[in-house]
């Protein structure tokens, strides 16, 4: 059970009368939290919060901290674990409490985290979060290309790949962040994979470039999107362009992990020679 804490201010958000989709960025919501392009929180009415000082460096940790386990049902043990692991039991709870209090203060919005049977989660009544905004799009691109509507499809597309700009919480190293960023950029590279696929099986071949495009600014290691980006580019015709695709690969493996293309990244780039 919650430990009492002092009163809050008054804070004016008030619930949603229905609660919206979670994808409607534009709702009036009491928070915005972004983490797919820079890390901000919109508070209501546009404000955006200062992430910079002291007072606010805690709490905002316990933020991200939530955020990378889900924003949903995250145990206060772990939490401790994590952010006060040299404390004993009591002091890391107190501490706990102490920052919680302090971050719905920084929110401006008392509801907006709760602490229910011994888990933290973000209210989805009053914060918009974009991570969940993504998994609820992707979703829907998947059903729309499994029924093959193509409005759907061009509409959930483009919403993905404005909403996810940058990996999670790009530039900040813990273990507990780059779990969920690297599951996050895979589910994208993935998606990208199969919708760029179904450009191709429409003959949609410059919407397919687009895509893998895309993946390639975010991966240029992934030979999988490089491989796919050169067939697309050879398709048209293209075959400057595919060797350039090559070339950016090749040059971004050997930089980074110290290998060469594989196998069958040579089948495609010899392809291009034959053609």
């Amino acid at each position: 059970m919650e430990s009492p804490q002092p009163t809050l201010p008054h804070f004016n958000p008030q619930p949603t009368p229905a609660v919206p989709s979670v994808d409607v960025e534009q709702w009036p919501w009491a928070v915005k939290i972004y983490t797919l392009d820079r890390f901000a929180v919109v508070l209501a009415n546009d404000n955006t919060l200062s992430c910079s000082g002291k007072t606010q460096k805690r709490p905002l940790e316990l933020l991200k901290v939530l955020i990378a386990h889900g924003g949903r049902g995250v145990g206060i043990a772990s939490v401790i674990d994590l952010l006060w692991a040299e404390s004993d039991g009591d002091n890391g709870e107190a501490s706990l409490h102490t920052t919680l209090h302090r971050l719905r203060k920084l929110l401006n919005c008392k509801d907006a985290v709760l602490l229910r049977d011994g888990h933290l989660s973000l209210d989805a009544r009053y914060v918009w979060l974009d991570i969940w905004a993504f998994e609820r799009l992707a979703g829907r691109l998947d059903m729309a290309l499994h029924e093959a509507h193509e409005s759907e499809i061009t509409h959930y597309t483009r919403q993905l790949c404005h909403l996810y700009r940058e990996p999670f919480l790009k530039g900040l190293c813990t273990p507990w962040i780059e779990a969920r960023r690297e599951r996050l950029h895979s589910h994208f590279m993935r998606t990208l994979r199969i919708t760029g696929n179904y450009r191709e099986r429409q003959g949609q071949w410059l919407e397919a470039i687009d895509l893998y495009q895309r993946g390639m600014e975010l991966d240029c290691t992934s030979e999988e999107i490089c491989q796919r980006l050169m067939i697309a580019y050879r398709q048209l015709g293209c075959y400057g362009e595919a060797l350039a695709v090559y070339r950016r690969c090749s040059t971004a493996l050997q930089t980074t992990f110290g290998i060469n293309p594989s196998p069958e990244t040579e089948v495609v780039r010899m392809s291009l020679r034959m053609a």
